[in-house]
């Protein structure tokens, strides 16, 4: 009786044994299983992590070239504000030359005319001669007028381009105006992108508080480096985190409107403009002063 029941512990005993054996042969599959997909992540994450550097790579060469542009942009803009400024110091003296000579020439005139009118009334003899005299004067009177009224047109000619080369200078003085509107644009995005990513970055560190130092400043580096086309997953949390979206999708409007603001987007069709008007005024004013000069000449 004793033995039988030694048998039957026995029995009992292997068929425990048994159980536990399967129950060993089941973890050691699920374990398997759980390392290939553990190693699945981590070849996912180094490939998240290569394209990371590669997109921070082309994000330092664009901002670069956008300096770059940014400086020739004001290069430009300075020497044709230079350009401006020279162009209407001259233009001006040159009216003011004019209308000195042009009244020069008129009191010449009135001052010929007033000696006719006063050898014409002293002399009463020989009223033939006075009145060949005061026709050829006459004559000469209306050649003059037609010189004056030449003039005149030629003046009329000169302040034309002078208001055209006021309304390019107002045009050049609004295009500065928009350019620094749109640099105070840049500087307020940018701050508020700042002002985000420290949020972030407090979320982060209360988020991360369980991950040592340099696993925090990996993962913060990651997360703001991160292009709004691509899906970040956090590595210790869930990806469907409705805050870390809404903190994500901020950071890429913010980039995006950067970009859109950015001087480098500036057209230089406006610069083209002023320096057409520009020639075209030249090119007329100095056509008007040759017409003068022929006139003075006559």
């Amino acid at each position: 009786m004793q033995l039988e029941n030694l048998v039957a512990d026995l029995e009992l005993r292997r068929s425990n044994v048994k159980t536990e054996l399967t129950d060993i042969e089941e973890r050691c599959s699920s374990a398997r299983l759980n390392l290939r997909e553990l190693e699945e992540v981590i070849k996912r994450r180094q490939n998240t992590i290569e394209n990371l550097q590669k997109e921070e790579i082309e994000t330092k060469s664009c901002i670069n070239n956008n300096k770059a542009k940014i400086r020739e942009l004001e290069d430009v803009i300075s020497e044709k504000k230079f350009e401006t400024q020279k162009m209407v110091e001259k233009s001006r003296h040159e009216l003011d030359i004019l209308r000195s000579q042009q009244k020069e020439e008129l009191q010449k005139f009135k001052q010929e005319l007033d000696d006719r009118e006063a050898r014409l009334n002293s002399t009463k003899s020989d009223l033939d001669k006075e009145r060949k005299r005061l026709e050829r004067i006459s004559i000469e009177n209306e050649a003059r007028e037609m010189k004056i009224a030449l003039i005149e047109n030629d003046m009329e000619t000169r302040d034309e381009i002078l208001r055209r080369r006021e309304m390019v200078l107002k045009d050049t003085e609004r295009e500065f105006a928009c350019v620094e509107e749109k640099q105070n644009k840049i500087w307020r995005i940018q701050e508020e992108r700042n002002r985000q990513l420290r949020d972030w970055e407090s979320e982060l560190e209360i988020r991360y508080s369980g991950l040592s130092r340099k696993e925090i400043f990996k993962e913060k580096m990651r997360i703001a480096k991160l292009p709004s086309h691509h899906k970040f997953e956090f590595s210790r949390s869930s990806v469907d985190d409705a805050k870390t979206d809404k903190l994500l999708n901020s950071s890429a409007d913010i980039i995006h409107t950067t970009k859109e603001y950015s001087p480098v987007n500036l057209s230089p069709i406006r610069n083209e403009t002023l320096r057409q008007d520009s020639s075209s005024d030249v090119s007329s004013s100095s056509s008007s002063s040759v017409s003068a000069d022929s006139v003075f000449t006559d």
